[in-house]
């Protein structure tokens, strides 16, 4: 009797980081992108799914898990739909999205490292990946791309703020550098926009306060509402 009691409480402190969505950055070929699964692919069984971006555009690719054996993740990307290749259920849903780049992935033992390929049209590039952070799940999140993306419309709608240790792969996305505009004085204070090169948007941050105030608290606030 004790064992078992003794089996379900080492049964439930180690379930969460199985329910870890994980994080990794690196390359396909050359090119630097973001990854995150819904669980250490070192260990992971379907359902499974990820997401990424390239850096230097920002925008989520979803991953579909093909299969998933001992750390060998076969992994299909999510086409962008359009009306002519996405059917759609009544609410809305895409149910059999259009598959495209195919994955094939190595997780090491320890799941700090995948390595694979990337093939798309009969090409084919390495893929290089390396463990950064992970972050529990939300409770009614589903093991799909979409279920990792709930989280992020949490931040987005700005209840809580983007930080590495809450959300690693969206504060990654962030970490790009930014634009400065010239900077305009008033009534004695001065500020200069800052501008994503990928999205465009402006967003004032300051440089200095009348009477040497300290802006660092106004400027988080102000980063935030940009992220």
């Amino acid at each position: 009797m004790h064992r078992a009691i003794l089996a379900a409480a080492l049964a439930l402190i180690a379930s969460p980081a199985l329910a870890d969505a994980v994080t990794y950055s690196g390359t396909i070929g050359k090119t630097q992108i973001v990854v995150e699964f819904t669980a250490p692919p070192q260990s992971a069984s379907t359902p499974f799914a990820g997401r990424y971006f390239y850096v230097k555009k920002g925008i989520d690719i979803p991953l579909d898990a093909k299969s998933v054996d001992g750390g060998r993740l076969v992994l299909n990307e999510e086409k962008p739909c359009t009306e002519d290749i996405c059917a759609q259920s009544d609410d809305g849903t895409v149910t059999n999205p259009p598959l495209g780049a195919e994955w094939k992935l190595l997780a090491a033992a320890d799941g700090k490292t995948l390595t694979g390929i990337w093939i798309d049209a009969g090409k084919s590039q390495p893929v290089t990946l390396t463990f950064v952070a992970s972050r529990p799940l939300a409770d009614h999140a589903e093991p799909t791309p979409l279920g990792l993306a709930v989280d992020t419309d949490t931040f987005v709608s700005g209840d809580k703020p983007i930080a590495m240790d809450a959300t690693p792969y969206d504060y990654l996305r962030m970490q790009v550098k930014q634009h400065k505009s010239a900077v305009t004085d008033w009534s004695g204070s001065s500020f200069q926009y800052l501008t994503d090169p990928r999205t465009k948007f402006a967003f004032p941050t300051i440089v200095s306060l009348a009477g040497k105030a300290d802006p660092t608290a106004a400027n988080a606030y102000l980063q935030a509402l940009h992220w």
